[in-house]
């Protein structure tokens, strides 16, 4: 994964579904936010198709702007990579630790008002689960 330190993302395999775990990425330290050729993307083969990615979010995408190459992804950067890699459904997490809930539910609800994708995503939260077959 893209990160100054080392760090890993996961491909889980089951007979029926995929979750990729990807705690700490950014996926867009290309000139131009995230290069659209897959095989330039970092964490793209481990995500392909993923029915659940679990994806690093820290920064709102105006935060990022000032965080670039700290290793962490915009939220817009965390959904453009589910979009690129055919995710059916993201988990945006590694909050900002500075984040109160209050906020974090303000940025969700804002994001969910002005983005449309063809599929689900979510904030991470304690307690949330989620089956998969």
């Amino acid at each position: 994964m893209i990160h100054p330190g080392p760090t890993l993302g996961f491909r889980v395999k089951g007979n029926e579904s995929v979750f990729t775990y990807i705690p700490d990425h950014e996926p867009a330290l290309c000139r131009h936010g995230i290069n659209k050729d897959p095989k330039w993307i970092s964490g793209f083969d481990i995500s392909l198709d993923a029915d659940l990615i679990y994806h690093d979010g820290q920064y709102t995408d105006q935060e990022y702007l000032t965080k670039r190459g700290w290793g962490h992804s915009g939220i817009g950067d965390a959904l453009q990579f589910a979009a690129i890699t055919g995710a059916k459904h993201l988990l945006i997490g590694h909050h900002d630790p500075a984040r109160t809930d209050s906020q974090l539910t303000e940025i969700e609800a804002a994001l969910k008002k002005n983005n449309a994708f063809t599929f689900n995503y979510e904030f991470a939260a304690e307690e949330k689960q989620f089956e998969l077959r």
